[in-house]
């Protein structure tokens, strides 16, 4: 079985390069003594440039999905256990929603066939990049290392896991392909 092309290296390769830059925030983690961020977000961006130098239907794109999706799951987790202040979390919430749409366009212009879903795709990884600064800082400046009061931990896992089980119902009704 011949697998489908998604995306052209003309459009592509500026997914490859947007790819790339989670190695900047995966560098300041490095030099801030955060091995397991850094390990995140290198694998993240390897694995995703890797997928988009030849954006088809393939393994490539099932291993970008997932870890992807690990990737988002560690940065939501850090981002629960160390943004205490309401002023950061006004923020990220923000972002997360900017990210949130601008995936949501990509892919809704990628299905009507509008090329400007390249854009919309390149911004949500931009803000990802951006939100991945704003956390590592975060951690960095924290006093306490992540003691959020067990309250709030706990509710902030509840919503990470109701947002995971939203996409896997939505992606059990919707495919990508």
């Amino acid at each position: 079985m011949e697998e489908r092309l998604i995306a052209p290296w003309k459009q592509s390769k500026y997914l490859v390069g947007t790819s790339l830059m989670f190695l900047g925030p995966a560098s300041y983690a490095y030099v801030n003594n955060m091995p397991f961020i850094t390990t995140v977000l290198s694998v993240t961006s390897i694995v995703s440039a890797n997928y988009w130098r030849h954006a088809k239907y393939s393994i490539r794109r099932d291993c970008d999905l997932i870890v992807a999706k690990f990737s988002m799951a560690i940065i939501f987790y850090n981002g629960a256990i160390y943004v205490k202040e309401i002023n950061s979390i006004a923020v990220r919430i923000v972002i997360g929603g900017l990210i949130t749409y601008s995936y949501y366009k990509s892919h809704l212009l990628y299905k009507r066939g509008i090329d400007k879903w390249l854009t919309y795709h390149m911004s949500f990884h931009l803000l990802i990049t951006y939100e991945q600064f704003i956390l590592i800082t975060t951690i960095k400046d924290s006093d306490e290392k992540g003691m959020n009061s067990p309250r709030d931990s706990r509710l902030v896992i509840i919503f990470i896991m109701i947002y995971f089980m939203s996409f896997a119902i939505y992606f059990k009704y919707h495919s990508l392909s």
